[in-house]
């Protein structure tokens, strides 16, 4: 750290010397612009793991933001001619030939199109493919017609605007509308916020570690900034990128936190054209899973599911669509699904520990009333859940609606059995099917693959983690 105060000492005084004006970054936005024209910060160690480091836990909801930053940072692109970048420098300019990462940085104010927010990453992509295209004959041009840049681009506020889900591209000076201020304190920091400095730049936070003692050792961001969107990290290890610079060189200097309201609800859309680790798709065959078979019936429900972060592997290759789930699954989906609520109250079962890693999703389901126990005391969290019992689940998360239908046609089901009702909404609706014409089979497990119908009809039918 002293080598590096030492540097930029001698720094200021060539600068000086030279009779230069010498502005540490962040620098003052142009005139005109609406956003900062966002400098290269000097190249850390973006690659090394910070040894002993804990990952943050997110919810679906975060997790889906940063993926959506993520779909900006990682796209991959070949360009057929060169193209001038940002104000036209040489710096940021793309050679044809060379493949790059990260939507172009650009204001399409006057001219071009943001991407993704009025071109899509496949359409992107096709643009690039073309050379006659608008990518290579024509210039997004900014708010004053200035400073011309790549026609397809994005800025930083379109990367945040988009990564937060919001309805529309908004700017520096808009994006607190739809956040809470958090300060200025690093340690403050958690996966999903915006480090905004309104009229000049803003920055997505999109991983921290933290040590053993729980204190933050490095912070990843994703950005949108000439040449090219990019994400790396600030470590505490780091001597040309250390994890104190964003709280000396940003939250010290005018910049503030914002934590985006709907953080729980935000959805996530696969793209073929930037597929991510872990995405499942059968259409361009992103697959992680050894077991899945993508031509089955199954595979757009648990697509759905992996892909929003609902589900998960059985191991870091299966999904194990065959086998059962089991109570405490069952209830972790449904509240995966109602966005992770926090819950501070007791649970009456003596067979759960307040460690379980379902613990968070049965407190709040219980106290819900979405879930009951198997006697006064007993939840039987390793008990498989039988389809009866997951489609009453879904029904009472739903808020027990009334049902569109009054008869089945199963002929395995008692009319007025406790679970009827349930299942005459979700049947109804669409949220789940029989296992023949005539038999639903009620007390029958409910298979991996099941939940994932079930739970992914459920969230189209409630508008839950639709993406965009």
């Amino acid at each position: 750290m002293r080598r590096l105060r030492l540097r930029r000492a001698l720094c200021l005084l060539l600068a000086l010397l030279l009779g230069l004006t010498f502005l540490p970054f962040p620098a003052t936005a142009d005139p005109g612009l609406t956003e900062e024209e966002p400098l290269e910060p000097p190249e850390g160690l973006d690659e090394e793991a910070e040894r002993g480091a804990i990952h943050a836990q997110v919810s679906p909801g975060v997790r889906n933001m940063v993926k959506r930053a993520y779909q900006i940072t990682d796209i991959q692109w070949t360009p057929k001619k060169d193209i001038e970048g940002w104000k036209n420098r040489e710096a940021n300019r793309f050679l044809a030939g060379h493949t790059y990462s990260g939507i172009p940085y650009g204001q399409a104010h006057r001219s071009g199109s943001y991407v993704p927010w009025q071109t899509a990453y496949e359409e992107f992509l096709r643009q690039v493919n073309n050379p006659n295209s608008p990518m290579y004959t024509a210039r997004a041009v900014s708010q004053l017609a200035q400073n011309p840049g790549p026609y397809y681009c994005c800025d930083c506020s379109a990367l945040v605007s988009w990564a937060w889900g919001l309805p529309q591209r908004e700017i520096t000076n808009t994006l607190p509308q739809y956040a809470d201020v958090i300060g200025t304190s690093l340690n403050s920091l958690q996966v999903g916020d915006c480090i905004n400095k309104e009229g000049t730049h803003a920055r997505l936070v999109t991983d921290i570690t933290y040590n053993s003692r729980g204190v933050i050792n490095g912070v990843e961001i994703s950005e949108e900034r000439q040449p090219s969107a990019k994400r790396f990290w600030y470590r505490s290890s780091s001597s040309t990128r250390p994890l104190t610079a964003l709280q000396t060189e940003f939250l010290d200097q005018g910049y503030v936190i914002l934590r985006c309201r709907t953080r729980e609800s935000i959805g996530y859309t696969h793209s073929c054209a930037v597929p991510l680790a872990g995405d499942l798709c059968p259409v361009c065959g992103a697959n992680p899973f050894q077991d899945l078979n993508l031509e089955k019936w199954y595979a757009e429900p648990v697509a759905y599911v992996v892909n929003q972060g609902l589900m998960s592997g059985t191991s870091e290759d299966s999904f194990s669509p065959k086998a059962a789930i089991t109570r405490s699954m069952a209830v972790t989906m449904i509240w995966r699904m109602k966005h992770s609520p926090a819950c501070f109250g007791t649970l009456p079962f003596t067979d759960i520990k307040t460690d379980a890693y379902y613990y968070p999703a049965l407190c709040w389901a219980w106290h819900q009333g979405i879930a009951a126990g198997t006697a006064p005391d007993t939840f039987s969290p390793k008990a498989d859940c039988t389809r009866a019992q997951l489609v009453t689940m879904l029904w009472k998360a739903a808020g027990e609606p009334q049902p569109q239908i009054a008869e089945l046609p199963f002929k395995d089901v008692r009319k007025g059995a406790w679970y009827y009702q349930a299942l005459l909404w979700a049947f109804g609706n669409g949220v789940v099917s029989g296992k023949s014409a005539e038999s639903f089979g009620p007390s029958d497990s409910t298979t991996r693959a099941e939940a994932a119908a079930m739970l992914r009809s459920a969230c189209i039918l409630l508008g839950i983690f639709t993406g965009k």
